[in-house]
């Protein structure tokens, strides 16, 4: 390990605690100079909008609704599996982004929008075609600061003015899954000009080496400027969602455990993503007769499909591929140096700022190439980095599975803030034609490691060792790799659709309409990934950013109206 290694391994965890503790203290002191007389006597305020989340589309859409000069508050807190995660005792942990800018802040960085057949889905289900992919475009292109690799081709494809900013990072040890594509007859794409199959360099939200959030993209710009306008507060843990009959009129929330009350004019938007949002919502009196019960929570809508519908990107390492040509892989522990450092710190460049994934791929399976053969379903992800030197990483990602989860409410949680609060159960691959699918994947991934030149040139092997579980099956076999699937498949965080939109009043197959206002309610809306009907075959931020900017247009446009319609 070199002494760069050293240095930052040991002191990062130290110095996010340092920070995370002061940066606490200080917005309590701002939130309250002196003491209030009574900390148990709620305070009321008003705003025209109330934002729940500041997370990837909390943000986008209160700095929207600001820059329009509505009155914004944007609050912010900062099961066992059967069939993947058994190495773990089918435990399958699951992180969310509990700070302002959310998933955008810890995710990997991936900039995908996915397959137009994954929107034009969308608007088969909710029987809306603004959500087809021609007509969502233009939101892409509205966020989009493009500076990735296909800047001067598709030109109609990209936007070149938006807050946030997309790139495509090089590095020379990228070049080699590219070649393999060639190799295989596949073309090199733009991933998102739009997706297709086929081989592409890496696209990412960075900037200058760093990381790209929808906080430091959309909020942090004019967080001081807009004073009056938009009221960004942290550690607000949102305890429900007030109604009068059926109207959502504001918010009970707590701010360093000080119980506050803010009312909405217009209307209250749930952007806590979708483990958070249908909790709330069952904690606000809208969700099935059974859950309502459970929460102990006074009936608003009787909802079945709250909680529903949950599903997700399974994601598999196939390792290790060993390579006899060290100068084709990279290692943090072994070839970090100070060098390194000064050029990411100056130049905004190099391994330091080496995003996780450095090549991808998109290809169909047997089971998704029947229904529409254009329609990529598998992803893969190629990273040169790995602890060990000599060491290749292939991330095999599942796009569309068929299983389908569900989220419940856990009685034994002590509040909004415990972590475990809802009870999630994914289902992982309980429609067996999912697991058929993730062994094409493993297929396919031998065909480009040993059944390319380009990575024979290298001298690239998979390992002759079977995982101890597995031992006891033929190695390679597909009770092996059936069984390896089981023992290592795990989530990406790509967890969606909980809350999902359909048509309009149609309350027992959705939760919202197509303009993701929820049924059976007024003044109420959801902006985040729980409304995803079918999750595409991409990393979710870049589906959300749209989202968001399509539905605050949409919001933004009929202000003007008297009335709150459906």
């Amino acid at each position: 390990m070199t002494l760069a290694s050293k240095l930052l391994l040991t002191s990062l965890p130290l110095l996010i605690s340092l920070y995370a503790n002061r940066y606490r203290e200080i917005d309590r002191l701002k939130a309250f100079p002196d003491d209030p007389s009574d900390f148990n006597l709620p305070v009321l305020e008003s705003f025209d909008y109330i934002i729940v989340g500041g997370g990837t589309g909390g943000c986008v859409v209160a700095r929207r609704l600001a820059d329009a000069n509505f009155k914004v508050l944007l609050l912010e807190t900062g099961v066992p599996q059967r069939n993947i995660g058994q190495r773990v005792n089918g435990i399958v942990q699951t992180p969310v982004g509990k700070m302002l800018g959310g998933s955008s802040m810890d995710n990997s960085m991936i900039y995908q929008r996915g397959s137009p057949f994954d929107y034009n889905g969308w608007a088969e289900l909710t029987g809306d075609s603004s959500w087809r992919y021609p007509k969502l475009l233009k939101y892409f292109r509205k966020f989009e600061n493009y500076m990735g690799n296909f800047s001067w081709v598709n030109t109609d494809q990209h936007g070149f003015d938006g807050p946030i900013t997309i790139t495509s990072p090089h590095f020379p040890q990228s070049d080699i899954w590219l070649q393999a594509g060639e190799e295989l007859s596949f073309p090199i794409t733009d991933a998102n000009g739009p997706q297709t199959i086929g081989f592409s360099p890496a696209t990412n939200f960075i900037n200058f080496g760093r990381r790209v959030s929808t906080y430091e993209a959309y909020i942090k710009p004019v967080e001081k400027s807009y004073e009056g306008k938009l009221d960004v507060r942290r550690y607000s843990p949102v305890s429900k969602v007030l109604f009068e009959k059926k109207i959502a009129r504001g918010v009970l929330y707590h701010r360093h455990g000080i119980p506050r009350v803010a009312t909405a004019s217009k209307e209250v938007i749930l952007c806590t993503g979708t483990f958070v949002t249908p909790i709330l919502l069952i904690k606000s009196g809208i969700g099935s007769k059974e859950d309502l019960y459970d929460a102990k929570a006074k009936p608003i809508v009787i909802s079945p499909q709250v909680g529903k519908n949950l599903h997700d990107h399974i994601a598999l390492r196939v390792t290790p591929f060993t390579v006899k040509d060290p100068s084709r892989t990279w290692s943090l522990i072994k070839n970090l140096s100070f060098s390194d450092f000064n050029e990411f710190l100056y130049e905004g460049k190099g391994f330091v700022g080496l995003p996780g994934t450095n090549g991808v791929a998109y290809i169909t399976s047997r089971r998704d190439r029947k229904e529409n053969p254009y329609w990529p379903d598998l992803q893969l992800n190629f990273d040169f980095q790995h602890k060990d030197t000599n060491v290749l990483d292939i991330l095999l990602l599942f796009g569309r599975p068929y299983s389908r989860g569900t989220i419940k409410f856990n009685t034994s949680a002590t509040s909004m803030e415990d972590n475990n609060l809802p009870i999630i159960d994914p289902h992982y691959l309980e429609e067996r034609s999912d697991m058929d699918v993730l062994l094409d994947g493993i297929d396919f991934i031998f065909k480009i490691f040993e059944g390319t030149q380009t990575f024979k040139d290298i001298g690239t092997q998979f390992t002759t060792e079977p995982i101890e579980p597995c031992k006891n099956t033929k190695f390679r076999s597909k009770d092996y790799w059936a069984c390896y699937i089981k023992q290592r498949g795990s989530t990406f965080y790509h967890s969606s659709g909980t809350c999902r939109m359909g048509k309009p009043n149609d309350i027992h197959r959705s939760v919202v309409d197509s303009k993701l206002r929820v049924h059976g309610v007024e003044k109420l809306r959801i902006i985040d990934a729980s409304v995803i009907p079918r999750i595409p075959n991409a990393n979710l931020a870049a589906a959300v950013l749209a989202i968001a900017e399509k539905t605050v247009a949409s919001i933004i446009a009929g202000s003007n109206k008297t009335h709150y319609s459906r």
